[in-house]
Protein backbone atom coordinates (compact mmCIF):
# COMPACT_ATOMS: atom_id res chain seq x y z
CA UNK A 1 0.00 0.00 0.00
CA UNK A 2 1.31 3.10 -0.83
CA UNK A 3 1.37 5.81 1.90
CA UNK A 4 2.59 9.64 1.80
CA UNK A 5 5.93 9.06 2.74
CA UNK A 6 6.56 6.06 0.21
CA UNK A 7 5.41 7.92 -2.74
CA UNK A 8 7.51 10.91 -1.98
CA UNK A 9 10.30 8.89 -1.76
CA UNK A 10 10.03 6.74 -4.83
CA UNK A 11 9.44 10.62 -6.76
CA UNK A 12 12.33 13.07 -4.76
CA UNK A 13 15.77 10.92 -4.53
CA UNK A 14 18.79 12.84 -4.16
CA UNK A 15 18.83 16.29 -3.05
CA UNK A 16 16.75 18.29 -3.48
CA UNK A 17 17.68 21.47 -5.65
CA UNK A 18 16.26 24.44 -3.93
CA UNK A 19 16.63 27.37 -5.18
CA UNK A 20 16.66 31.05 -3.18
CA UNK A 21 13.59 33.03 -3.55
CA UNK A 22 16.28 35.56 -5.32
CA UNK A 23 15.61 33.46 -8.21
CA UNK A 24 12.10 33.69 -8.66
CA UNK A 25 10.51 37.55 -9.64
CA UNK A 26 7.61 39.23 -9.85
CA UNK A 27 5.82 39.28 -13.24
CA UNK A 28 4.74 42.52 -14.47
CA UNK A 29 0.33 43.30 -13.82
CA UNK A 30 -1.80 42.78 -16.39
CA UNK A 31 -5.45 43.12 -16.07
CA UNK A 32 -8.65 41.82 -17.04
CA UNK A 33 -7.53 37.65 -18.11
CA UNK A 34 -4.23 37.86 -15.89
CA UNK A 35 -2.66 38.48 -12.50
CA UNK A 36 0.66 39.31 -10.95
CA UNK A 37 2.46 35.20 -10.48
CA UNK A 38 5.98 34.32 -9.47
CA UNK A 39 8.27 33.22 -12.64
CA UNK A 40 10.67 31.45 -12.53
CA UNK A 41 14.10 32.36 -14.29
CA UNK A 42 14.77 29.79 -16.12
CA UNK A 43 12.51 27.81 -18.28
CA UNK A 44 10.50 25.05 -16.58
CA UNK A 45 9.75 21.60 -18.42
CA UNK A 46 6.28 20.40 -18.67
CA UNK A 47 4.97 18.13 -15.88
CA UNK A 48 2.10 16.92 -18.38
CA UNK A 49 -0.72 18.28 -15.84
CA UNK A 50 -1.74 21.17 -14.46
CA UNK A 51 -4.41 23.33 -13.27
CA UNK A 52 -7.20 24.71 -14.91
CA UNK A 53 -10.33 27.34 -14.84
CA UNK A 54 -13.50 27.01 -16.44
CA UNK A 55 -17.45 27.02 -16.47
CA UNK A 56 -19.79 29.39 -17.69
CA UNK A 57 -18.33 32.01 -14.86
CA UNK A 58 -14.72 30.60 -15.30
CA UNK A 59 -15.35 30.28 -11.00
CA UNK A 60 -14.30 26.03 -11.28
CA UNK A 61 -11.23 24.74 -10.50
CA UNK A 62 -9.71 21.72 -11.55
CA UNK A 63 -6.45 19.70 -12.60
CA UNK A 64 -5.92 18.65 -15.99
CA UNK A 65 -3.86 14.98 -16.60
CA UNK A 66 -3.00 14.45 -20.35
CA UNK A 67 -1.19 11.34 -21.29
CA UNK A 68 1.97 11.12 -22.81
CA UNK A 69 0.15 10.83 -26.66
CA UNK A 70 -3.09 10.36 -28.13
CA UNK A 71 -4.60 7.47 -27.52
CA UNK A 72 -8.11 7.80 -28.91
CA UNK A 73 -9.46 7.13 -25.64
CA UNK A 74 -12.42 8.81 -23.58
CA UNK A 75 -11.55 11.11 -21.41
CA UNK A 76 -12.63 10.89 -17.71
CA UNK A 77 -13.96 13.11 -15.39
CA UNK A 78 -13.52 12.46 -11.57
CA UNK A 79 -16.71 13.77 -9.77
CA UNK A 80 -15.14 14.21 -5.79
CA UNK A 81 -16.85 13.13 -2.62
CA UNK A 82 -17.78 15.82 -0.47
CA UNK A 83 -17.11 17.41 2.91
CA UNK A 84 -14.75 15.90 5.01
CA UNK A 85 -13.88 12.80 2.69
CA UNK A 86 -12.69 14.86 -0.04
CA UNK A 87 -9.81 16.00 2.16
CA UNK A 88 -8.90 12.72 2.99
CA UNK A 89 -9.13 11.21 -0.07
CA UNK A 90 -7.52 13.70 -1.92
CA UNK A 91 -4.48 11.81 -2.62
CA UNK A 92 -5.72 8.72 -3.64
CA UNK A 93 -8.05 10.59 -6.38
CA UNK A 94 -4.53 12.30 -7.44
CA UNK A 95 -2.47 8.82 -7.82
CA UNK A 96 -6.00 7.40 -9.70
CA UNK A 97 -6.28 10.06 -12.19
CA UNK A 98 -2.52 10.18 -12.69
CA UNK A 99 -2.37 6.10 -13.38
CA UNK A 100 -5.17 6.52 -15.81
CA UNK A 101 -3.96 9.66 -17.71
CA UNK A 102 -0.68 6.65 -17.92
CA UNK A 103 -3.04 4.57 -19.66
CA UNK A 104 -4.00 7.27 -22.36
CA UNK A 105 -7.00 8.99 -21.14
CA UNK A 106 -7.61 12.18 -20.91
CA UNK A 107 -8.19 12.96 -16.84
CA UNK A 108 -10.01 15.84 -15.02
CA UNK A 109 -9.94 15.94 -11.46
CA UNK A 110 -12.25 19.33 -10.11
CA UNK A 111 -13.72 20.93 -7.14
CA UNK A 112 -17.47 21.57 -6.92
CA UNK A 113 -19.20 24.96 -6.75
CA UNK A 114 -19.47 25.87 -3.06
CA UNK A 115 -16.33 23.07 -2.92
CA UNK A 116 -12.48 22.98 -2.71
CA UNK A 117 -10.65 25.98 -5.00
CA UNK A 118 -13.93 26.65 -6.76
CA UNK A 119 -16.16 29.53 -5.89
CA UNK A 120 -19.08 30.30 -3.63
CA UNK A 121 -19.89 29.30 -0.52
CA UNK A 122 -20.95 26.04 1.99
CA UNK A 123 -23.66 28.98 2.93
CA UNK A 124 -24.96 29.34 -0.53
CA UNK A 125 -28.56 27.80 -1.06
CA UNK A 126 -29.04 25.23 -3.79
CA UNK A 127 -25.79 23.77 -3.00
CA UNK A 128 -26.77 20.06 -4.63
CA UNK A 129 -28.07 22.20 -8.34
CA UNK A 130 -24.45 23.25 -7.82
CA UNK A 131 -22.67 20.17 -7.40
CA UNK A 132 -25.21 18.80 -10.47
CA UNK A 133 -24.25 21.82 -12.78
CA UNK A 134 -20.57 21.56 -12.09
CA UNK A 135 -20.14 18.22 -13.01
CA UNK A 136 -22.24 18.99 -16.29
CA UNK A 137 -19.72 21.81 -17.00
CA UNK A 138 -16.83 19.48 -16.33
CA UNK A 139 -18.11 16.84 -18.87
CA UNK A 140 -18.06 19.80 -21.18
CA UNK A 141 -14.92 21.39 -20.33
CA UNK A 142 -13.06 17.90 -20.82
CA UNK A 143 -14.90 17.30 -24.09
CA UNK A 144 -14.10 20.77 -25.39
CA UNK A 145 -10.53 20.08 -24.31
CA UNK A 146 -9.53 16.71 -25.61
CA UNK A 147 -11.70 17.45 -28.86
CA UNK A 148 -13.08 14.06 -27.31
CA UNK A 149 -16.67 13.45 -27.15
CA UNK A 150 -16.36 10.52 -25.49
CA UNK A 151 -16.39 10.81 -21.85
CA UNK A 152 -16.98 8.62 -18.92
CA UNK A 153 -17.42 9.31 -15.23
CA UNK A 154 -15.78 8.36 -12.07
CA UNK A 155 -17.52 9.12 -9.01
CA UNK A 156 -16.11 8.63 -5.20
CA UNK A 157 -19.34 8.41 -2.23
CA UNK A 158 -21.67 11.33 -2.86
CA UNK A 159 -19.54 12.17 -6.16
CA UNK A 160 -20.83 8.18 -6.88
CA UNK A 161 -24.83 9.39 -6.72
CA UNK A 162 -23.81 12.76 -8.69
CA UNK A 163 -22.33 10.61 -11.20
CA UNK A 164 -25.00 8.55 -11.74
CA UNK A 165 -27.64 11.56 -12.09
CA UNK A 166 -25.65 13.31 -14.24
CA UNK A 167 -25.79 10.47 -16.96
CA UNK A 168 -29.48 10.27 -16.65
CA UNK A 169 -29.48 13.38 -18.58
CA UNK A 170 -25.63 13.33 -20.21
CA UNK A 171 -24.72 10.06 -22.39
CA UNK A 172 -21.58 8.59 -20.77
CA UNK A 173 -19.95 5.94 -22.28
CA UNK A 174 -18.44 4.20 -18.92
CA UNK A 175 -19.93 4.76 -15.54
CA UNK A 176 -17.40 3.96 -12.66
CA UNK A 177 -19.50 4.36 -8.80
CA UNK A 178 -16.92 3.99 -6.31
CA UNK A 179 -18.20 3.21 -2.72
CA UNK A 180 -21.34 4.79 -3.91
CA UNK A 181 -23.84 6.34 -1.50
CA UNK A 182 -27.50 4.68 -2.17
CA UNK A 183 -28.63 8.09 -2.19
CA UNK A 184 -28.67 11.79 -1.10
CA UNK A 185 -30.70 10.84 2.09
CA UNK A 186 -28.61 8.30 3.19
CA UNK A 187 -25.67 10.60 2.59
CA UNK A 188 -27.41 13.07 5.09
CA UNK A 189 -28.17 10.57 7.63
CA UNK A 190 -24.26 9.21 8.35
CA UNK A 191 -23.26 12.95 7.92
CA UNK A 192 -25.71 13.47 11.08
CA UNK A 193 -24.46 10.17 13.03
CA UNK A 194 -21.05 11.11 13.12
CA UNK A 195 -22.31 15.23 13.86
CA UNK A 196 -24.04 13.45 16.92
CA UNK A 197 -20.64 12.24 17.52
CA UNK A 198 -18.65 14.75 17.53
CA UNK A 199 -20.78 16.88 19.71
CA UNK A 200 -19.56 14.38 22.41
CA UNK A 201 -16.42 15.46 21.84
CA UNK A 202 -16.77 19.12 21.39
CA UNK A 203 -18.02 22.03 23.50
CA UNK A 204 -18.97 23.72 20.09
CA UNK A 205 -19.39 22.99 16.01
CA UNK A 206 -18.32 25.46 13.57
CA UNK A 207 -22.26 25.51 12.56
CA UNK A 208 -22.25 27.56 16.39
CA UNK A 209 -19.72 29.95 15.46
CA UNK A 210 -20.85 31.05 12.43
CA UNK A 211 -24.06 31.80 14.02
CA UNK A 212 -26.06 29.80 11.49
CA UNK A 213 -27.41 26.06 11.75
CA UNK A 214 -26.62 23.37 9.93
CA UNK A 215 -25.22 19.80 10.48
CA UNK A 216 -21.62 20.17 11.49
CA UNK A 217 -19.47 16.94 9.94
CA UNK A 218 -15.85 16.81 10.24
CA UNK A 219 -16.09 20.17 9.97
CA UNK A 220 -17.77 20.24 6.98
CA UNK A 221 -21.23 22.48 7.51
CA UNK A 222 -24.03 21.13 5.61
CA UNK A 223 -27.19 23.92 5.97
CA UNK A 224 -30.49 23.78 6.36
CA UNK A 225 -31.02 24.05 2.88
CA UNK A 226 -28.72 21.42 1.06
CA UNK A 227 -30.68 19.37 3.94
CA UNK A 228 -33.96 20.07 2.32
CA UNK A 229 -32.57 19.19 -1.27
CA UNK A 230 -30.67 15.87 -0.42
CA UNK A 231 -33.36 13.75 -0.35
CA UNK A 232 -34.09 14.31 -4.02
CA UNK A 233 -30.60 13.11 -5.17
CA UNK A 234 -31.71 9.98 -6.11
CA UNK A 235 -30.84 7.74 -9.13
CA UNK A 236 -34.22 7.58 -11.03
CA UNK A 237 -35.59 4.29 -12.86
CA UNK A 238 -34.87 4.58 -16.90
CA UNK A 239 -32.20 3.25 -18.92
CA UNK A 240 -29.32 5.48 -19.09
CA UNK A 241 -28.90 7.91 -22.49
CA UNK A 242 -25.44 6.79 -23.17
CA UNK A 243 -25.93 3.06 -22.20
CA UNK A 244 -22.99 3.29 -20.58
CA UNK A 245 -21.04 -0.06 -19.10
CA UNK A 246 -21.18 0.62 -15.14
CA UNK A 247 -18.49 -0.75 -12.74
CA UNK A 248 -20.17 -0.76 -9.00
CA UNK A 249 -16.30 -1.18 -6.96
CA UNK A 250 -17.96 -1.25 -3.40
CA UNK A 251 -16.06 -1.87 -0.04
CA UNK A 252 -14.60 -5.22 1.18
CA UNK A 253 -15.98 -4.90 4.52
CA UNK A 254 -19.50 -4.17 4.17
CA UNK A 255 -22.19 -5.23 1.52
CA UNK A 256 -23.40 -3.37 -1.56
CA UNK A 257 -26.25 -0.77 -0.21
CA UNK A 258 -29.58 -2.95 -0.26
CA UNK A 259 -31.25 -3.05 -3.91
CA UNK A 260 -28.14 -0.88 -5.29
CA UNK A 261 -26.93 -3.73 -7.71
CA UNK A 262 -30.02 -5.01 -8.63
CA UNK A 263 -31.40 -1.66 -10.05
CA UNK A 264 -28.30 -0.14 -11.65
CA UNK A 265 -28.06 -3.71 -13.97
CA UNK A 266 -30.61 -2.66 -15.83
CA UNK A 267 -29.50 0.78 -16.23
CA UNK A 268 -26.75 -0.14 -18.88
CA UNK A 269 -24.88 -1.88 -21.41
CA UNK A 270 -23.05 -3.82 -19.14
CA UNK A 271 -23.31 -3.83 -14.86
CA UNK A 272 -19.98 -5.54 -12.77
CA UNK A 273 -19.74 -5.13 -9.19
CA UNK A 274 -16.12 -5.59 -7.44
CA UNK A 275 -15.27 -5.34 -3.75
CA UNK A 276 -12.11 -4.25 -3.08
CA UNK A 277 -9.85 -3.52 0.30
CA UNK A 278 -8.54 -0.27 1.01
CA UNK A 279 -11.16 2.42 1.36
CA UNK A 280 -11.14 2.34 5.65
CA UNK A 281 -7.70 3.35 5.53
CA UNK A 282 -7.94 5.83 1.95
CA UNK A 283 -10.99 7.83 4.58
CA UNK A 284 -8.27 8.06 7.98
CA UNK A 285 -7.04 11.55 8.66
CA UNK A 286 -4.64 12.85 5.78
CA UNK A 287 -1.42 12.29 7.45
CA UNK A 288 -2.62 8.25 8.29
CA UNK A 289 -4.54 7.87 4.69
CA UNK A 290 -2.63 5.14 2.58
CA UNK A 291 -3.45 4.66 -0.96
CA UNK A 292 -5.77 1.98 -1.73
CA UNK A 293 -3.73 0.15 -4.73
CA UNK A 294 -5.92 -2.88 -5.58
CA UNK A 295 -8.54 -0.48 -6.01
CA UNK A 296 -6.93 1.83 -8.29
CA UNK A 297 -5.48 -1.34 -10.22
CA UNK A 298 -8.84 -2.64 -10.63
CA UNK A 299 -10.21 0.32 -11.66
CA UNK A 300 -7.50 1.23 -14.40
CA UNK A 301 -8.00 -2.17 -15.61
CA UNK A 302 -11.77 -2.50 -15.81
CA UNK A 303 -11.22 0.75 -18.16
CA UNK A 304 -8.88 -0.60 -20.02
CA UNK A 305 -11.47 -3.53 -21.05
CA UNK A 306 -13.95 -1.38 -21.49
CA UNK A 307 -13.01 2.18 -23.05
CA UNK A 308 -11.25 0.60 -26.10
CA UNK A 309 -9.19 3.05 -28.44
CA UNK A 310 -11.67 4.58 -31.00
CA UNK A 311 -9.16 3.78 -34.16
CA UNK A 312 -10.99 5.60 -36.65
CA UNK A 313 -11.09 9.08 -34.89
CA UNK A 314 -8.34 11.68 -34.71
CA UNK A 315 -8.83 13.85 -31.97
CA UNK A 316 -6.74 16.36 -30.61
CA UNK A 317 -4.11 15.73 -27.63
CA UNK A 318 -4.56 18.92 -25.31
CA UNK A 319 -1.66 21.71 -24.72
CA UNK A 320 0.04 21.86 -21.82
CA UNK A 321 -2.38 21.80 -18.92
CA UNK A 322 0.18 24.36 -16.87
CA UNK A 323 -0.79 27.26 -18.45
CA UNK A 324 -1.67 29.66 -15.64
CA UNK A 325 -5.88 30.66 -15.52
CA UNK A 326 -7.60 33.21 -13.24
CA UNK A 327 -10.55 32.25 -10.97
CA UNK A 328 -13.04 34.45 -10.73
CA UNK A 329 -14.66 34.86 -7.60
CA UNK A 330 -17.05 37.66 -7.37
CA UNK A 331 -16.69 40.48 -4.88
CA UNK A 332 -13.78 41.91 -7.24
CA UNK A 333 -11.60 39.24 -5.72
CA UNK A 334 -9.82 36.28 -7.95
CA UNK A 335 -6.96 34.09 -7.87
CA UNK A 336 -4.72 32.65 -9.89
CA UNK A 337 -3.02 28.97 -9.83
CA UNK A 338 0.47 28.65 -10.25
CA UNK A 339 3.32 25.85 -10.40
CA UNK A 340 6.80 26.92 -9.85
CA UNK A 341 9.99 25.57 -8.69
CA UNK A 342 12.10 22.38 -9.12
CA UNK A 343 10.65 20.77 -11.89
CA UNK A 344 7.17 22.47 -11.45
CA UNK A 345 6.13 20.28 -8.14
CA UNK A 346 5.06 23.52 -6.09
CA UNK A 347 1.95 24.45 -6.17
CA UNK A 348 0.17 27.88 -4.68
CA UNK A 349 -2.82 29.22 -5.49
CA UNK A 350 -2.44 33.40 -4.92
CA UNK A 351 -5.83 35.57 -4.13
CA UNK A 352 -6.22 38.75 -5.00
CA UNK A 353 -8.40 41.87 -5.70
CA UNK A 354 -9.40 41.86 -9.54
CA UNK A 355 -7.88 45.13 -10.26
CA UNK A 356 -5.66 46.56 -7.07
CA UNK A 357 -5.09 50.01 -6.43
CA UNK A 358 -1.14 50.75 -6.71
CA UNK A 359 1.66 47.77 -6.14
CA UNK A 360 1.24 45.15 -3.94
CA UNK A 361 2.83 46.22 -0.87
CA UNK A 362 1.73 43.47 1.90
CA UNK A 363 1.75 39.75 0.88
CA UNK A 364 0.68 36.63 3.19
CA UNK A 365 1.76 33.05 2.67
CA UNK A 366 -0.27 30.49 3.90
CA UNK A 367 1.57 27.02 4.14
CA UNK A 368 -0.42 23.77 4.29
CA UNK A 369 0.79 21.34 6.73
CA UNK A 370 1.72 18.08 5.91
CA UNK A 371 -0.67 16.20 4.37
CA UNK A 372 -3.28 18.04 4.27
CA UNK A 373 -5.03 19.37 1.30
CA UNK A 374 -4.19 23.17 0.50
CA UNK A 375 -7.94 24.13 1.42
CA UNK A 376 -7.01 23.40 4.82
CA UNK A 377 -9.02 21.65 7.74
CA UNK A 378 -12.89 22.88 7.20
CA UNK A 379 -11.85 24.43 3.92
CA UNK A 380 -10.46 27.19 6.33
CA UNK A 381 -7.42 28.86 3.95
CA UNK A 382 -9.87 29.46 1.32
CA UNK A 383 -11.88 31.52 3.89
CA UNK A 384 -9.28 33.61 5.10
CA UNK A 385 -7.88 34.45 1.38
CA UNK A 386 -11.12 36.01 1.19
CA UNK A 387 -11.34 37.48 4.15
CA UNK A 388 -8.00 39.00 3.80
CA UNK A 389 -7.91 40.17 0.60
CA UNK A 390 -11.17 41.67 0.73
CA UNK A 391 -11.90 44.96 -0.64
CA UNK A 392 -14.90 45.81 1.83
CA UNK A 393 -13.53 48.17 4.47
CA UNK A 394 -11.77 46.48 7.48
CA UNK A 395 -9.12 47.40 10.14
CA UNK A 396 -6.99 45.06 8.18
CA UNK A 397 -6.32 43.82 4.44
CA UNK A 398 -3.43 42.22 2.73
CA UNK A 399 -3.16 43.37 -0.96
CA UNK A 400 -2.07 39.43 -1.97
CA UNK A 401 -2.19 36.30 -0.18
CA UNK A 402 -0.76 32.87 -1.32
CA UNK A 403 -1.52 29.05 -0.36
CA UNK A 404 1.41 26.65 -0.96
CA UNK A 405 1.36 22.94 -1.33
CA UNK A 406 3.23 20.35 -2.92
CA UNK A 407 1.28 19.60 -5.54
Amino acid sequence: TRTLSTKRSARYTGTPAYRPIADYTLAPVKYIDASPVLTKSSTHTSTGSGPVVFGQNSDLSGWLHRPAAAANKPSIVICNPVGFEFVRAFRSLRTLAEDLAAAGHVVLRFDYRTTGDSASSELDDERVAALLASTREAIEFVADVAGNERVALLGLRLGATLASKVAETVAVEQLVLWAPCDSGAIYLREQQIMAAAQKKKLSDSSAHALGVDGVDAGGFLITPSMQADLPGLAPGTDRLPGNPDILLLNRDDIRVPPGLAEHMASRGSTFEVVASPGFKDMMQPPQLATVPDDAIRRIVAWFETHALSDGDRTHVLPGPAGELRTLKLGHGIEERALQFGPEERLFGIITREARPAGATKTAVILLCGGATHRISANRMYVTLCLLYTSPSPRDFKYDLVCRLLLE
